[in-house]
């Protein structure tokens, strides 16, 4: 009877693995599918805003820039690659000017 319950806790590991690895790689492609969208979106706004108004909305692309750091920084943390720091740094130093630049032309 011992046996038989360790073959299925065993198989029922074998099946939550397989969802785990699953759910990790629909979250991966989530992730990379919304940024994407995030930045044709703040491209298009940013384009509008510059053409018709001719002013430019700094903040859109601060917020991007800032999503975009922190996942880079999360990356990071988990696969301590030098890469993805250097890239969140790059990324936070950029949202940061963005942000500085859009509450200057607040004034």
């Amino acid at each position: 009877m011992n046996m038989r319950r360790e073959e299925v806790l065993a198989r029922s590991r074998e099946e939550y693995k397989n969802q785990d690895e699953m759910m990790v790689d629909t979250l991966k492609k989530a992730g990379e599918t919304s940024s994407q969208i995030g930045l044709v979106v703040v491209a298009i706004l940013f384009g509008i805003e510059a053409f018709f108004f001719n002013s430019f909305n700094y903040g859109i692309l601060s917020i991007y820039f800032s999503i975009e750091a922190t996942r880079e920084l999360v990356k990071y943390v988990n696969l301590k690659e030098r890469k993805q720091l250097m890239m969140g740094i790059i990324m936070s130093i950029i949202g940061l000017a963005l942000f500085v630049a859009h509450l200057i032309t607040l004034k």
